[in-house]
């Protein structure tokens, strides 16, 4: 069972051309709501674009131009901050809202733009934001695009917040593909509020001899297709107090059979003593792979985490295992970073239950 946790914390938060079909609504508060279509279908140029004048911005010098806030090409979408700018834009995914009800958002705790690894191209990443990044779903062949849904905060340094929603992929007279239609708001202001979106998960992993494999991406438990070490589509695995990662012997990453497969498995890093929301920023490196492990109390050696090994603390008296309450970041693909926290590990009636959350998109850039 799996929970998505939105913790309030009162401690202190698209590609070529606008069309003429755009309009705007005002509300009380703020400033105009605007709807804008933009034709974001060059497979080689950005489409960049200005919150504040609605329209597409010329740019010959992204990365050390202030004249736009936002830029498409296709599926993929940059903010003027972090790698790709100098703004200091920074957004997060504020969830699935009526957007006239979002009149507030929270300050603290967006995220930077940072290489990205497209799935089409594994070896050439680009510039993007990661809150950003998976803003739509995929089904059928040809694959059709739909969006999520979801409320985007965009946050400009010094200036204000803007709210926005992709309403769809598609041009609204003749369904064009990468036409986006989006709605945004500028002039919103902060509750001083923290949210923190991350997953809650309760996995069963009482079987002694196979083990529970889960992927972050999908939020879920998989069912392997064939043997962990040739299988691409799980990240984390289970067995009782064992752990182990798709990465190093346990992975997948060294029996790569095409070129174009993103890179899969890089192992863990560990933190001590840090708070799990605080904890913002990943490192690009020091991650560390699976390798054979021994048992403690003796047993067949295992390939699992040498940095998941040592996550609880063991009392003989009791027989009792407690997490130490540490923090994991896993790097699963190239750019791609999951923080991990071991929260409980318990006797139930059916048997051996492990409670860990997670938090995905954790960028390599700060403010």
């Amino acid at each position: 069972m799996k929970k998505i946790l939105l913790i309030p914390m009162l401690c202190f938060a698209f590609f070529t051309g606008c069309t003429s079909d755009d309009e705007t609504t005002k509300p009380s508060n703020n400033e105009e709501i605007k709807t804008v279509t933009l034709d974001a279908s060059s497979y080689s140029d950005w489409v960049y674009f200005d919150f504040d004048n609605a329209e597409e911005a010329e740019i010959s010098d992204p990365l050390n131009s202030d004249a736009w806030d936002i830029a498409f090409q296709r599926t993929k979408i940059k903010l003027n901050g972090g790698l790709s700018g100098v703004k200091e834009n920074s957004a997060m995914i504020f969830g699935v809202e009526e957007f006239e009800n979002v009149t507030t958002v929270p300050s603290n705790y967006y995220t930077f733009d940072d290489n990205i690894y497209f799935a089409m191209a594994p070896t050439e990443p680009y510039t993007g934001n990661k809150a950003l990044e998976d803003w739509y779903t995929m089904q059928g062949m040809p694959p059709t695009l739909s969006s999520k849904g979801n409320i985007y905060i965009i946050k400009r340094k010094d200036k204000d917040y803007v709210k926005l929603k992709i309403e769809s992929y598609y041009h609204p007279e003749s369904n064009s593909s990468a036409n986006y239609t989006i709605r945004y708001q500028t002039g919103i202001e902060t509750d001083n509020s923290t949210k923190i979106s991350s997953i809650e998960e309760t996995l069963n992993v009482n079987d002694n001899e196979n083990w529970v494999y889960y992927s972050f991406s999908s939020e879920d438990i998989v069912v392997l297709d064939t043997v962990p070490e040739w299988d691409y589509n799980w990240d984390i695995a289970f067995r009782r107090y064992q752990i182990k990662t798709n990465s190093g012997i346990s992975g997948s990453n060294s029996n790569m059979m095409l070129d174009n497969e993103v890179p899969k498995g890089f192992g863990v890093r560990e933190y001590i003593s840090q708070d799990f929301n605080s904890l913002r920023i990943a490192e690009e490196d020091g991650y560390v792979e699976d390798i054979t492990l021994n048992p403690p109390m003796g047993g067949t050696p295992y390939s699992g985490s040498p940095i998941f090994e040592n996550w609880y603390n063991y009392d003989p008296a009791t027989h009792a295992i407690s997490s130490k309450n540490n923090i994991y970041m896993i790097k699963t693909e190239s750019g791609k970073y999951v923080k991990m926290k071991i929260d409980s590990y318990a006797d139930v009636e059916s048997g051996k239950e492990l409670k860990f959350r997670f938090e995905k998109r954790i960028s390599t850039v700060s403010e």
